[in-house]
């Protein structure tokens, strides 16, 4: 088994293996793995010649930093099972510890589409982006001047992305 800590070794071993004919499969976890775990690498390994693991433990699934602080990180025993299990590859990935943060980035940074056109030509085009309840919504209704967005206390109630022109000072 192979810990790979960049995107491009893991592009370069999954490069590898498909120029071989390999089918590969992927298990994305947050790591602190148990048999539910197991049975879904297990499956993996049975269906794909090659099987990838991801561990990332995502802030964004967490409401409680407190729960974030808590959870386990276990990469050693992860992949330790890991090996037991038959996997080929672990990408760890870790904020926490800055491994593979920039690298994995890059990687989405590459996946997204290419814009070659300004949708509205001579103006600043700009994104809010940010966690659940945070208050982007009204923000978003403090910057056009209007009730464009619907601002409430549930999480996830504001789910679209919304496309407004709008003129600010003049």
């Amino acid at each position: 088994m192979k810990i790979v800590t960049s995107v491009k070794e893991l592009e370069a071993c999954v490069e590898r293996e498909r120029l071989n004919k390999k089918v590969i499969g992927l298990v994305p976890t947050m790591g602190a793995l148990h048999a539910g775990h197991a049975s879904l690498v297990e499956r993996c390994t049975q269906e794909n010649d090659i099987t990838i693991v991801s561990v990332f433990v995502n802030p964004t699934q967490f409401n409680d930093k407190n729960d974030l602080k808590n959870y386990p990180r276990t990469l050693d025993a992860d992949c330790a099972l890991l090996e037991q299990l038959g996997v080929d590859y672990v990408f760890p990935v870790s904020a926490l510890h800055g491994i593979g943060i920039g690298d994995m980035l890059d990687g989405v940074v590459r996946l997204l589409p290419k814009r070659s056109y300004k949708k509205y030509p001579d103006t600043i085009e700009f994104s809010i982006i940010g966690q659940p309840n945070v208050g982007k919504s009204s923000l978003t209704n403090a910057i056009l001047g209007t009730e464009r967005v619907i601002v409430s206390d549930i999480a996830g109630t504001t789910r679209d992305a919304i496309d407004t022109p709008f003129v600010r000072d003049g």
